[in-house]
């Protein structure tokens, strides 16, 4: 998987010059920020949201 890291304060404005600078029509910020293999925001969010997608795939694969 490739994933995709932009640093923003602002998620929604960061996520909208995303699809801008990508050419994409018909895709919404929203639909930017809920894809889970982009991740946009501060550091803390991305190490946060992260985590949260992580977290479940590590446990499986250590059998717990």
């Amino acid at each position: 998987m490739v994933m995709t890291v932009v640093f923003a304060e602002q998620r929604r404005q960061a996520a909208e010059r995303f699809v801008r600078e990508r050419g994409w029509e018909g895709i919404s910020a929203e639909q930017v920020l809920e894809t889970p293999s982009i991740f946009i925001g501060s550091v803390d969010h991305i190490v946060d949201n992260t985590m949260e997608h992580v977290m479940p795939i590590v446990a499986r694969l250590a059998g717990t």
